[in-house]
């Protein structure tokens, strides 16, 4: 997200409230269902939990809506359709970043294998249908924090390079967040390249 790929919205969270509106549109509740709080709030309780429970805050997106229905009136056959209606929208929503897919096309025509890996609560299988509807088809293997129980921070790195059987001085990881995408991969002696996330007002031209 933000290097390969991007959402049109100023904030990731907008998602949420689109999906507010379709909640309390379809379900024709008597009371106005604050979803988008509801979602964000679940988000962070969630990842608490882990971080109690784990020692970390990776969480999964099914996490997320079981802290919905303990919390809400949702029951878990509302939830599980939310759910997958949130995942329509991230696919649906979720676009090539223009200046990403240069560098990922010039990588491939140099002859280099491609991997993503992801702070994210989405499967693995998710990013791999986003990636590949928006012209990504030649990655070599997607991983996610949510699947790997470890984020770029701690863990998901060398996580990687233990289930590639790679050499971190034959890797250049390319990312927005220079925390996570800098300095963590550096400690692990990977060339590391800052590439600037894309302003909300170009993430929203068209």
């Amino acid at each position: 997200f933000d290097t390969l790929i991007e959402r049109p919205f100023f904030n990731a969270d907008d998602t949420f409230s689109f999906l507010s509106r379709e909640v309390n549109r379809q379900d024709a509740r008597p009371f106005y269902f604050d979803f988008a709080s509801e979602r964000k709030n679940a988000e962070r309780k969630a990842r608490k939990l882990s971080m109690l429970e784990n020692g970390n805050t990776e969480i999964a997106l099914k996490d997320i809506y079981r802290i919905l229905v303990q919390d809400t009136a949702l029951t878990e056959e509302e939830a599980a359709r939310i759910m997958q209606r949130e995942i329509e929208l991230e696919v649906k929503f979720c676009r090539k970043r223009s200046a990403g897919y240069t560098l990922y096309d010039y990588a491939l025509r140099r002859g280099k294998k491609i991997i993503c890996v992801s702070d994210m609560y989405l499967p693995s299988d998710i990013l791999k249908n986003i990636l590949k509807k928006n012209g990504y088809t030649q990655i070599e293997d997607v991983f996610v924090s949510c699947e790997e129980h470890a984020g770029k921070g701690d863990g998901l790195f060398s996580a990687v390079l233990a289930r590639l059987h790679l050499c971190p001085k034959n890797i250049l990881h390319i990312g927005d967040n220079y925390g996570a995408d800098i300095l963590k991969p550096s400690e692990l002696k990977m060339a590391c390249l800052l590439y600037t996330s894309p302003s909300p007002r170009d993430s929203t031209s068209s």
